[in-house]
């Protein structure tokens, strides 16, 4: 495939409500945050995930159907380590456009194109939200994009009711094989883990997350 034809996935979030946190801690929370992610997803980032300016955060992925998951992990991780460093989550909006980049070549920072166009469309359709995190996306065909976003946002919707023991046992079950490796880690009972991922409707997310790539592999033809 040219690389004129190929469809990346652009990312780009910023805080909601930056300037109500100390600027020192939460750099250094975001930094936190932006490493586990990138170690995580190094294998779909085509450009790593960094600070571009003020508190905007951008990223591209080349595997673009794991675009959902990039935000999802984030969106978590953040929201714990808000609660744990402020007392509060650390809430994030995120534009995601699939589209084509026209210098795929050069650094994040000079990259322009399609999809980071529609990554900042998407993230001015959702900028007046301050209550929740929140991701929306836009494609280059406008029929596809209500598809996906609705799914998008209906898992930002079920998350936003989640509490703090409710994410942490998911952050902690998302990188173990079992419950119980999850239990044995958060020195829980294996039934405590089966409750707070069942009172989260944790597999629900699941299942969108799984359609969302289904749909994003179906739907969109280079």
């Amino acid at each position: 495939m040219d690389s004129d034809d190929k469809r990346f996935a652009v990312l780009t979030c910023d805080i909601i409500r930056s300037s109500t946190f100390n600027v020192h801690t939460l750099s250094n929370v975001l930094s936190r945050s932006i490493d586990e992610i990138n170690h995580r997803f190094a294998k779909v980032l085509y450009r790593p995930l960094c600070v571009m300016f003020g508190d905007s955060i951008q990223c591209v992925v080349s595997d673009w159907e794991h675009c959902f998951d990039v935000f999802q992990i984030f969106e978590e991780k953040l929201w714990l380590s808000g609660k744990t460093y402020f007392d509060r989550p650390i809430l994030i909006r995120c534009g995601i456009g699939i589209g084509s980049i026209s210098n795929p070549t050069d650094v994040l920072g000079k990259m322009t194109g399609q999809a980071f166009i529609l990554a900042r469309d998407a993230l001015d359709t959702i900028i007046r939200e301050r209550k929740k995190s929140l991701a929306y996306i836009e494609f280059p065909d406008e029929e596809i994009t209500p598809i996906l976003s609705a799914i998008m946002l209906l898992v930002c919707s079920l998350k936003s009711s989640w509490t703090y023991t409710q994410r942490q046992t998911i952050d902690v079950y998302r990188n173990s094989t079992t419950q119980e490796e999850a239990a044995e880690k958060l020195s829980l009972s294996q039934q405590s883990i089966t409750k707070n991922l069942e009172s989260s409707s944790f597999q629900s997310v699941k299942r969108f997350e799984s359609v969302f790539a289904r749909l994003s592999r179906k739907l969109i033809q280079p």
